[in-house]
């Protein structure tokens, strides 16, 4: 097909015209995965092909680019071992790279958005496709751009499985001006999401960069109350983040949900361990005043302790 496409070149054809799908040939080519897309980009657009052209549905190529042109993580087996495949994987990623970057450069707006609301960055961070994502920030994508929730790059990587290369991005977002503290349409902030996530690095490396731990949600829930609900089997995870908070000024003792501190959430979670922990950073007085405080419910943290069938000793 494509080596047809090149022999009609010759004759001048009209390269923006869209087909019965809504699609122009450069917006084909862009979905092509394999070599012909590095080889043949530079052709089209040396013809007259518009990049800044969108199809029908409303995407540009960068948005298909984002969800079709990613590096191959496993390639097959070449002769001549380990090296000569490294070799052979590094011309690769070099030629996509090249290609991709030619793209991006030819586009009037790096940001614009397609019918969803999100731009190649932001759809690129949903997908995890890293790469091109890494070479949108080279080129001066908007981190602070929100999608149609709300939500930014920043809130978008905070959802994702623990990575070094996701936070490596993350670092990059922030060093780039992403906005730490902006909140979603549910009033959470990146921070919120990491802890809810469970990406317990991405916490610490948000909580390192400044973000605030004060920021409440529609529940009223700040992150030392979300950090509180974990599940009990985190507890060596999570204790080292609430210790880092309160030395940066987070109060241990503010009311959350219901009127609920995090002692009182972790009793409700039955997260013995964690109530154990927290008492043995203050002093006894604090945890006086603590448990004398009662819930809206009537129910204090020593209550619940002394109803559960298998209460564990406090000190």
């Amino acid at each position: 097909m494509w080596s047809r496409v090149c022999d009609l070149l010759v004759t001048k054809p009209d390269l923006n015209l869209l087909d019965r799908d809504g699609l122009s040939v450069l917006h084909r080519l862009v979905m092509c995965p394999d070599s012909r897309f590095d080889s043949l980009l530079s052709r089209l657009l040396k013809n007259g092909a518009d990049v800044n052209l969108k199809t029908s549905k409303g995407d540009t190529v960068l948005h298909l680019a984002t969800e079709h042109q990613k590096l191959q993580q496993r390639l097959a087996r070449k002769s001549g071992g380990l090296r000569a495949m490294k070799k052979y994987r590094k011309k690769i990623a070099e030629s996509k790279s090249k290609a991709l970057e030619l793209l991006i450069k030819f586009c009037r707006k790096v940001d614009d958005k397609n019918r969803e609301g999100n731009t190649a960055a932001i759809l690129a961070a949903r997908i995890e496709n890293w790469h091109f994502l890494k070479l949108l920030l080279k080129h001066d994508s908007n981190v602070n751009v929100l999608d149609s929730h709300q939500r930014s790059v920043l809130h978008l990587l905070a959802l994702k499985r623990p990575s070094f290369l996701c936070e490596t991005i993350v670092t990059e977002c922030i060093e780039n001006g992403a906005q730490v503290d902006r909140e979603d349409k549910n009033g959470r902030s990146p921070l919120q999401l990491a802890v809810d996530s469970q990406n317990w690095t991405l916490c610490k490396l948000l909580i390192k960069h400044g973000a605030n731990h004060d920021i409440r949600d529609r529940d009223n829930s700040n992150v030392l109350h979300r950090l509180a609900l974990a599940d009990s089997e985190h507890v060596e995870e999570v204790m080292p983040l609430v210790s880092l908070l309160q030395s940066r000024g987070a109060n241990i003792n503010a009311a959350g949900p219901s009127g609920n501190t995090i002692v009182h959430l972790a009793a409700r979670q039955k997260n013995w361990t964690f109530v154990a922990m927290t008492y043995t950073w203050s002093q006894k007085r604090w945890w006086d005043d603590m448990c004398s405080s009662t819930w809206q419910t009537g129910q204090s943290a020593r209550m619940i302790q002394t109803s559960d069938s298998n209460p564990t000793q406090l000190p």
